[in-house]
């Protein structure tokens, strides 16, 4: 530290903490910026970034869902089926149940025609007029833990998609 004179006071100064306080001011600016980019692109929230879709490899099925939410906040998981997909007067697929336990269904639309419960998945039925044009079914979800969250989904014996959402607490 030095010191000068400047009108009759002797101010103290110390140039190099000067220096370091004035790059630790730039590197806090520059973190607050992409802070407030993330949150307006959609990481902390809906937004651009958050909405994302998952197709299986066939094309026959594919999801709308946000890639990231809060703890106990409502999600919505739209399943899309191609009419390909329909076979014998209905659509049939699963959702693996390790996935079901971390998010919680609280609302079906439309509601299920039958519910089969298997080791690792559960298996949904919907009434399905063979020619119909595509089908969705919304699943309004709430999660019960926080952090990453993967999920599993598939038409019943036939292929399957893999997705995930990051919970924030």
């Amino acid at each position: 530290m030095t010191s000068r004179k400047a009108g009759g006071l002797e101010i103290g100064e110390d140039l190099e903490f000067e220096r370091r306080s004035w790059v630790v001011q730039r590197v806090g600016w520059a973190l607050m910026a992409v802070v407030i980019l993330a949150a307006l692109g959609g990481v902390f929230g809906a937004g651009p970034l958050s909405s994302t879709r998952a197709a299986s490899s066939s094309g026959l099925v594919w999801i709308e869902y946000e890639r990231f939410g809060r703890f106990k906040s409502p999600y919505t998981l739209r399943v899309h089926f191609d009419p390909q997909a329909i076979g014998k007067g209905s659509i049939r697929f699963w959702i693996d149940r390790a996935y079901l336990d971390e998010m919680r269904p609280e609302r079906i639309l439309p509601e299920p025609h039958k519910v089969e419960i298997a080791a690792q998945r559960l298996l949904y039925e919907f009434p399905a007029a063979a020619g119909a044009g595509p089908g969705v079914i919304t699943f309004e979800l709430k999660p019960n833990t926080f952090g990453r969250i993967e999920g599993r989904l598939g038409l019943d014996g036939g292929d399957e998609l893999r997705f995930g959402h990051l919970v924030y607490p």
